[in-house]
């Protein structure tokens, strides 16, 4: 495995809420911080995510991720240097936003004249992600991704998210791109 010495202050004070509109952001999926962990994602796509990566520390894109990526990676057992939790700890964590809600109450209950609690119930959009992708993690991704004003989405899942791209892309106001796909994009946006 390739050495690669990457600072952890490039990572820090990056926020979205400090750079809104300022630069592109990106939320990586879970499947890229596990590869850069174990730098075992294509060539390509190890170097443009490693190019993503500086561009975040220079400021030209800010990365982030969610809880649902964290979520992911302690289901997943990677061997005890777990590389995985350093590079979650090291992006900008977005905010939480809520993927579910309680319905108002309308019923009394005529036992104890209080009001009865309205059902608990997922997000409008949320439901509409998981109808399209196979995976409910996916679609909670994408979910806290758009739902945080995310530009992008950067995965390198073909089988289960990528090629549900134009569904996706229809539904939320977010770019689903591999890592390759987006460093493309940008240098096509800087040429422009």
């Amino acid at each position: 495995m390739p050495s690669v010495n990457v600072d952890s202050n490039i990572f820090r004070g990056l926020g979205r809420s400090d750079h809104a509109g300022l630069v592109p952001s990106g939320y990586l999926d879970t499947s890229l911080i596990i590869g850069l962990a174990k730098f075992d994602l294509p060539k390509a796509e190890n170097l443009a995510l490693l190019d993503l990566v500086i561009r975040h520390g220079r400021g030209e894109l800010m990365l982030c991720t969610s809880h649902v990526a964290k979520e992911e990676l302690s289901r997943h057992a990677l061997g005890e240097t777990r590389g995985e939790d350093l590079i979650y700890k090291l992006v900008a964590d977005v905010p939480a936003v809520d993927e579910q809600f309680r319905m108002p109450s309308t019923l009394r209950n005529a036992s104890t004249s209080g009001i009865i609690s309205g059902p608990i119930v997922k997000d409008e959009l949320l439901e509409r992600l998981v109808r399209i992708l196979p995976g409910e993690d996916d679609a909670r991704h994408i979910f806290q991704a758009a739902r945080n004003g995310n530009d992008y989405f950067i995965t390198y899942d073909s089988k289960t998210i990528l090629r549900h791209t134009e569904a996706v892309e229809a539904v939320v106001p977010i770019k689903l791109r591999s890592p390759t796909q987006l460093v493309a994009d940008l240098d096509t946006a800087a040429t422009s």
